[in-house]
């Protein structure tokens, strides 16, 4: 007998559809391969098992009125930036003005009403500064408020520091504090397009800071490892979105231009590296319709990274709605309502998939260090809980195997399912020149709390395997706590 063995389940590739030992994986999907790094920073044995992830836990038991009459989609969120308040994870503002609190410790989320009253827009925007939270609220017209607590009767109008460029609908404005300054994109009056980023110093002082010139709009800012600001913007007289670096000094041109190749989607910086998410063909947030792209900056230039074959990446949320910093590694929304996992890390590059099942619209990673997301439609908060007791349902393809003479598989394992309606399903699809159409397709015996060899390991016989290679699909079952982690699947030949 000989085997072919699958193993170190750290990173898919479905964009490279070709096996070899060292590219094994077409889908790693609901598991999350770096569990044991990402907890404890102590790797064990094995690199990467195929461990179910846990499933995303809803932030708050107590609603504090975000479900309520009057509260709508978040439009805005960030870490909790407020000094002496410790257990408070992060706020959010929806599109009517309205500030929450979420406390994971308190499984909280307390509503402290709206800054202002009157506000309709799903432009509004928030960001820490200077201790503080700064509100940018829409009326008739877009104005700045702060407050040192986020409660209600406690906002200060900034006025007469007022924004001047464009009324409710021109766009949402983009904060980013870098050094003493928050920089805020702005428009030259009313009738301009948002073409300006400027500069609100820690006493309120408001600066003039760069001007892109008439026709650009200004669609993000991101501050570049307190080195440059980036902005990314769109103008009518040229075809496709570009990408500026400035070093934020007032009055100074930009550093750097570089085109995106495509609409633009959304930025985050992680591990220092800036990547670009791009819409490269196609309109809409389709799932089948279109292609999207990851870039990163390189020498100022930016270069393709991958592109995901799974799904399209998110493209109808906007600013921190699609890219995320996940443990230190690029996270990505899907249309398919998963997260793609991607990283080149001291263990190895990975790449994967987690299950969320939900409309998340925005991320951030919170002042006590959790992944927080919010979904678009329900309103709710939820976060990554690595404590959790319950696991997403692990899916899992192979690439296309050579093979012939399959005689069964060996499923290893570190325990074996234990509760009624728990199970590891597999199914063999087999393509070769003695299948005349199709594939030929063997689903084997689930691996049950009644059906399996051992505590590690349990043989699955294979019987008519007829073709030249072969597909390995497996996936889990759980009606419990049962944490399915598999460690490796060994395909035995004659």
């Amino acid at each position: 007998m000989k085997k072919i063995s699958l193993n170190n389940f750290l990173k898919m590739s479905p964009e490279a559809p070709q096996y070899t030992d060292k590219n094994q994986h077409y889908l790693i999907s609901g598991a999350n391969p770096t569990y044991y790094n990402d907890i404890s920073g102590v790797q064990e044995e094995q690199i990467a098992p195929l461990i179910a992830s846990n499933v995303w836990q809803l932030a708050y038991l107590n609603d504090g009125g975000h479900g309520s009459v009057g509260s709508s989609h978040i439009t805005s969120l960030i870490p909790n930036p407020l000094v002496g308040s410790p257990l408070n994870d992060a706020f959010g503002i929806d599109i009517y003005g309205n500030i929450f609190m979420y406390s994971i410790y308190n499984n909280s989320c307390t509503n402290y009403g709206a800054v202002i009253s009157g506000i309709n827009s799903g432009d509004n925007a928030i960001h820490g500064f200077a201790g503080l939270i700064i509100a940018i609220v829409y009326t008739s017209a877009p104005f700045i408020y702060s407050s040192s607590s986020g409660s209600s009767g406690t906002w200060t109008s900034l006025y007469p520091v007022a924004l001047s460029g464009g009324a409710n609908g021109i766009g949402q404005r983009y904060m980013e504090q870098m050094g003493q300054f928050l920089y805020i994109s702005d428009g030259l009056d009313s009738s301009h397009t948002m073409s300006q980023v400027k500069l609100l110093s820690a006493s309120f002082v408001y600066i003039a800071g760069i001007d892109l010139g008439i026709g650009w709009t200004i669609t993000g800012i991101r501050n570049f490892n307190d080195k440059y600001m980036a902005i990314t913007a769109n103008n009518a007289n040229f075809s496709g979105d570009y990408l500026f670096l400035w070093n934020g000094q007032a009055g100074v041109d930009p550093q750097y231009k570089a085109k995106i190749e495509g609409q633009y989607i959304d930025m985050a910086i992680v591990n220092s590296i800036l990547y670009v998410a791009v819409r490269v063909s196609g309109t809409g947030n389709s799932a089948t319709i279109g292609k999207t792209a990851i870039f990163y900056l390189k020498n100022n230039q930016l270069v393709p990274l991958l592109t995901p074959q799974i799904s399209l990446l998110s493209s109808g949320y906007g600013d921190n709605g699609v890219l995320f910093n996940f443990s230190s590694k690029l996270g990505m929304n899907l249309v398919s309502k998963d997260l793609m996992i991607y990283g080149d890390s001291e263990i190895g590059k990975e790449e994967f998939v987690l299950s969320t099942g939900r409309d998340f619209n925005k991320f951030c990673v919170t002042a006590n260090g959790y992944l927080l997301a919010v979904d678009y439609y329900t309103f709710s908060p939820y976060y990554y809980n690595l404590s959790s007791t319950t696991f997403n349902q692990i899916s899992y393809k192979s690439h296309w195997i050579p093979v012939k003479n399959l005689q069964g598989l060996d499923i290893w394992y570190d325990a074996p399912p234990s509760i009624t309606g728990d199970k590891i399903s597999v199914t063999i699809y087999a393509d070769g020149e003695n299948i005349i159409t199709g594939t030929q397709t063997i689903v084997l015996a689930d691996i049950t709390p009644t059906h399996y060899l051992n505590k590690k390991r349990t043989r699955l016989d294979v019987v008519g395997f007829a073709g030249d290679r072969c597909k390995i699909v497996l996936t889990t079952t759980q009606t419990s706590t049962f944490r399915p982690i598999i460690r490796g699947i060994d395909l035995i030949t004659k």
